[in-house]
């Protein structure tokens, strides 16, 4: 029975110590086939073969290529204005006039309404603008009375006029307060 417990210990320590023992021993291994081994003349010689096909790759094809390229870039700006132009011809003209004339249509009734109702506000602001300007006469004009009344009083008395002197209340000829009282009510 301790064989049994001695051994599964074993190969317990066995397995998990295999892997660790294995990359060491893997590594170990690598290193020798290196030294003895080496690849590193060879993949100097692969690497200056590659740029030799490299080099005469180019000088024989890069040209064509370039000239491929620079023909297809060209054929696709012609492609590209061709599917423009083309575009043109698909498009359905008929459909987009109609809904053009349709907003137009709308847009001159929508005018045709705003200018009635423009006619209409004209008639109450012109009459309104009538008023205002037959006010503004009524006012120049009593202004006009009021300003001769005060010029009047400055006159002589020759001029019906009192020469700056105290004024009467009412007056048969020349001036009085009494002109000027009924010139401020019709003012006002």
């Amino acid at each position: 029975m301790f064989d049994r417990i001695k051994r599964f210990f074993q190969d317990t320590r066995i397995h998990l110590d295999s892997p660790r023992y294995e990359r060491q021993q893997r590594d170990e291994h690598e290193r020798q086939a290196q030294r003895r081994f080496s690849t590193k003349h060879l993949n100097i010689e692969k690497s200056k073969l590659l740029e030799k096909i490299e080099s005469e790759a180019n000088s024989k094809f890069n040209a064509s290529i370039l000239e491929k390229e620079n023909n297809n870039k060209r054929h696709e700006a012609e492609a590209n204005k061709t599917q423009h132009l083309l575009s043109f011809f698909l498009r359905n003209y008929k459909k987009e006039l109609n809904e053009i004339y349709a907003k137009k249509e709308e847009l001159f009734s929508k005018k045709k309404l705003l200018f009635e109702s423009l006619s209409e506000l004209k008639e109450p602001l012109s009459e309104a603008f009538d008023d205002k300007n037959k006010a503004y006469n009524e006012l120049n004009n009593y202004k006009g009375r009021i300003d001769s009344w005060h010029a009047k009083s400055d006159r002589t008395p020759w001029l019906f006029g009192n020469s700056g002197k105290k004024l009467p209340k009412h007056s048969l000829f020349g001036q009085s307060f009494g002109v000027l009282v009924k010139s401020n009510r019709t003012l006002f």
